[in-house]
């Protein structure tokens, strides 16, 4: 006679009393106008976005657009700028192709002076034309 293996019936899960996420999908039409209201969801314009929001100290960008006459030869440009009280420039684009005459320059600080300086280079990378300096 063969003996019957005993089997035992396992619990059903237990159904958790909360959940979350249950939560949420259910009453979040609700939480909308009190966030709204208390200002949580308020969106700020967009003339505002570069002023102080809440106390906390935001810096003012702006963005400057140069541009330049193409120069025979040359295999792509190089812009340089450089605050009116610094000594040295940096670079604010390195490998432009030579299809290109112009560049924006983002997020110079506002009320800040600025001059930049192009210069033209050949196949093998080496520098041999600079515009004159100008200011943005």
């Amino acid at each position: 006679m063969k003996k019957k293996k005993k089997v035992t019936k396992r619990p059903a899960p237990r159904k958790s009393t909360f959940s979350l996420i249950a939560f949420f999908r259910k009453y979040f039409f609700l939480l909308i106008p009190a966030l709204i209201v208390s200002g949580a969801l308020m969106t700020i314009p967009k003339n505002d976005l570069n002023q102080n929001v809440l106390g906390a100290a935001v810096t003012s960008f702006r963005n400057s657009t140069v541009t330049w006459t193409s120069v025979p030869s040359a295999y792509g440009y190089n812009i340089y700028y450089k605050e009116q009280s610094a000594t040295k420039y940096t670079f604010a684009a390195r490998r432009i192709p030579s299809t290109s005459t112009r560049y924006t320059i983002q997020y110079l600080k506002e009320k800040t002076n600025y001059f930049y300086v192009i210069s033209a280079y050949d196949q093998n990378g080496k520098e041999f034309w600079f515009s004159e300096q100008r200011s943005l």
